[in-house]
């Protein structure tokens, strides 16, 4: 029976994974869709007529993709829709991120004084690296005006 059962389970190793959409399939899936949304994402009265133009809308895009992209692989219109739907929901988490990100800055106050007191912090090893610097190239030239003072020259100070 376990054998039976089995043997009518298509082995999910069997199938070949398509290449992924290069950049140019996805414009030109986005640009193809967007001529056609009216009718893909569309309300329609009645039972199959809306499907039918659905699903001849979606054909019509993925045969746009598979002509222009000269990748020489055939999307069909359920890749074609679902790439659509991926893109859209990356999209979309992108855009949700970004303004929880932005919320969270402006409903807690204290995450924005905590940014300004890392910068705080910086520059001031800043400053502090700028001052040893000066003090160990002060230091230098004093050394070089004591052993050789006719090769320095000192800047005219007005």
């Amino acid at each position: 029976m376990a054998s039976e059962y089995s043997e009518s389970v298509p082995d999910a190793s069997l199938k070949i994974k398509n290449p992924n959409w290069t950049e140019l399939e996805k414009k030109i899936l986005v640009e193809e869709v967007h001529l056609r949304e009216g009718v893909l994402f569309g309300k329609f009265k009645g039972d199959e007529g809306g499907k039918i133009a659905k699903d001849v809308a979606w054909k019509e895009v993925a045969q746009a993709v598979n002509g222009s992209s000269g990748s020489g692989i055939l999307r069909t219109s359920g890749e074609a829709a679902k790439q659509y739907s991926n893109l859209k929901q990356r999209d979309s988490g992108k855009k949700k991120r970004k303004l929880t990100i932005l919320e969270l800055e402006e409903r807690n106050p204290s995450l924005e004084n905590d940014k300004h007191q890392e910068e705080i912090e910086k520059l001031k090893d800043k400053r502090q690296l700028i001052l040893a610097k000066k003090s160990y190239y002060d230091l230098k030239l004093q050394i070089l005006c004591n052993n050789n003072p006719e090769s320095v020259k000192y800047p005219d100070i007005h």
